[in-house]
């Protein structure tokens, strides 16, 4: 019947049951329990005792549904909280996984650049807002400097010491002034590993981020070798003849100028102006061939050369004449000595493909006066005083004198006159 009560119906199964027994046997007690009591007591008893217990037993009873109502509290917000870190840790799942594809893509995109800006020729750098570390190189740096990149990533310097002595003081200038132009492009010779001349031409510009804050400094080095020797040839091409390689009429006459300044400036400086004609070279072209006159063009124009001082010019008009400018001469006669020098020079035979060839020529001299004005008036002086030496028989020299340009007048004059008197 307890049994029944305590455990058959849901009503009364966390009931908690006190026994009331006069029976003291330890088997009767252990029945009792046995049966789902949780209390024993035998007669005789007070009613105090009793009330005791069934207080206790109640007290138990509260504490037990109160522990099974935190129980199920804390079982569903473990529950909750499990759904709740569920959540979270799907959506970090998601951040991770969109977090690494951005990361491999972007990691596409620095292998991508970074074999672009490998296999570009020019040299890709950035280094910091004052210059002195280098954040990024690309491979082309090996290739135009001649120096591993590490040398350039350990030594931040080593760019500026790289740079020709030359140029060296003028590139630190412009660089000065890159924080408040913001920006600099120049042209410079550096000197490579293997001691190599290029030059190459460095632009940079500064960045800044959106407050305006410098960041960094970013830039470009090009390698314009080819482009600066096809310029220098253009200009050599420009003033030098094809042929003897020796200054042309442009180059002679701008340093013929030059001197005229310069004997303004001075009066004790002198210097003079050769106009020298082959003789008889037509004949040579005509008996042995243009290919060579050539050579034999050449050949005087080395002649010639090697008579001269350092710092002398000779250069060829065209055909077969030439020119020299014999500059800063102490005295009148050094002209002269050059002159027998170089006629001296043509007693003996040239040597032309294994052929002896014996040549002469006419010099026509004039020493720099106050009066010259221009170049041009030098030179028509000079090929006065040559004329004058073909006329006295070829193979010497004539020094210029105003007698020689008042004849030549005058026979310009007569020629003039004898055309009008058959006119007429």
């Amino acid at each position: 019947m307890v049994q029944d009560l305590s455990k058959a119906s849901t009503a009364t199964c966390d009931i908690p049951i006190i026994f009331l027994s006069a029976l003291d046997d330890v088997f009767d007690k252990v029945k009792a329990f046995n049966l789902g009591g949780v209390d024993y007591i035998t007669k005789p008893f007070q009613v105090e005792e009793v009330l005791i217990r069934v207080k206790h037993q109640l007290s138990l009873k509260l504490a037990k549904m109160e522990i099974r109502q935190l129980n199920q509290e804390l079982e569903q917000r473990v529950k909750q909280r499990t759904e709740e870190l569920e959540k979270i840790n799907a959506e970090l799942q998601i951040e991770i996984t969109e977090r690494q594809l951005i990361e491999d893509t972007l990691k596409v995109s620095e292998d991508r650049l970074d074999s672009i800006l490998g296999a570009i020729e020019d040299v890709v750098w950035s280094m910091d807002e004052t210059m002195s570390k280098t954040f990024y190189l690309n491979a082309a740096v090996e290739r135009i400097y001649g120096y591993p990149m590490s040398d350039f990533l350990e030594d931040h310097h080593l760019w500026l010491k790289v740079i020709h002595p030359e140029d060296r003081i003028r590139v630190r200038n412009v660089m000065l002034t890159l924080l408040s132009a913001g920006s600099f492009k120049e042209e410079y010779r550096i000197l490579r590993r293997d001691c190599e001349v290029r030059w190459v031409s460095n632009q940079g510009h500064c960045i800044y981020d959106r407050d305006g804050n410098l960041l960094r400094i970013d830039g470009i080095v090009r390698d314009i070798t080819a482009q600066k020797k096809a310029q220098q040839q253009l200009v050599h091409d420009a003033l030098h003849d094809a042929l003897t390689n020796l200054p042309n009429r442009n180059l002679f006459m701008e340093r013929v100028n030059q001197d005229l300044i310069h004997s303004k400036r001075n009066p004790q400086y002198l210097f003079a102006v050769m106009f020298i004609d082959l003789d008889r070279f037509k004949m040579v072209n005509d008996s042995l061939g243009h290919i060579v006159g050539d050579k034999f063009l050449q050949a005087i124009a080395k002649l010639l050369s090697s008579c001269l001082r350092g710092g002398d010019t000779v250069a060829r008009l065209g055909g077969d004449e030439f020119t020299i400018l014999i500059n800063d001469m102490s005295e009148f006669s050094e002209a002269v000595i050059i002159a027998e020098r170089i006629l001296n020079k043509f007693l003996h035979p040239i040597e032309i493909d294994n052929q002896a060839i014996f040549g002469s020529v006419s010099i026509g001299i004039v020493i720099s006066e106050r009066e010259y004005e221009t170049a041009d008036n030098l030179l028509r002086d000079a090929d006065i005083a040559m004329y004058r030496a073909k006329s006295l028989g070829k193979g010497r020299y004539t020094i210029f004198d105003k007698e020689m340009y008042e004849q030549n007048l005058k026979t310009i004059q007569l020629d003039n006159d004898l055309r009008y008197a058959l006119e007429r």
